[in-house]
């Protein structure tokens, strides 16, 4: 966790007794500011990802699904989290669905190659809502698991040939 900066104000009122001849009240005030640190320091949890992905030869006219690609999560202490996905740089995307570039640009509208990421056959959100949303998340735990996602690739017919990629980030986020 990052440090912080936390400010206190303290604020005194002292009143001196009455003098028997003279009666005197003194009244003073008086502010301070204190400014100390805080660090707090939980265990964390690391994500293990076989990087780059390989969805081999495609042919259009088809949707098919791809090896598997499994991350494999590790906490140092029993600690909540879930894992939640965002496409990267897809020309146009649905919540569950990315449209691939091809050699590096978006292609025409309709002849677009796109990718979903299924767990256990059902499409995971792909618009990065696991941010602030639970239900928009694939995997979840407080120790240790490894997390499966599946892609599927739909290659229209009249798609643009070429080498086809899209980037999707994958978040932990301790809850």
């Amino acid at each position: 966790m990052k440090n912080r900066v936390v400010s206190a104000k303290a604020t005194g009122v002292v009143l001196a007794g009455m003098l028997p001849l003279l009666p005197v009240q003194v009244l003073a005030t008086g502010s301070s500011i204190t400014e100390f640190s805080l660090q707090l320091d939980a265990p964390g949890c690391s994500v293990s990802v076989p990087g780059d992905h390989s969805l081999g030869n495609m042919v259009a006219g088809t949707k098919k699904t791809r090896a598997p690609y499994t991350m494999k999560v590790v906490c140092e202490a029993d600690r909540p989290y879930v894992l939640y996905a965002e496409a990267i740089g897809a020309p146009s995307s649905g919540t569950d669905w990315a449209a691939m570039l091809v050699d590096g640009k978006a292609p025409a509208p309709g002849a677009e190659t796109t990718l979903k990421l299924l767990k256990n056959g059902t499409p995971v959100n792909l618009q990065g809502a696991g941010k602030d949303d639970n239900s928009a998340t694939f995997c979840s735990g407080s120790t240790a698991r490894a997390c499966t996602l599946v892609p599927e690739v739909n290659v229209p017919v009249n798609a643009e040939k070429g080498y086809v990629s899209t980037t999707v980030r994958f978040t932990l986020r301790h809850t």
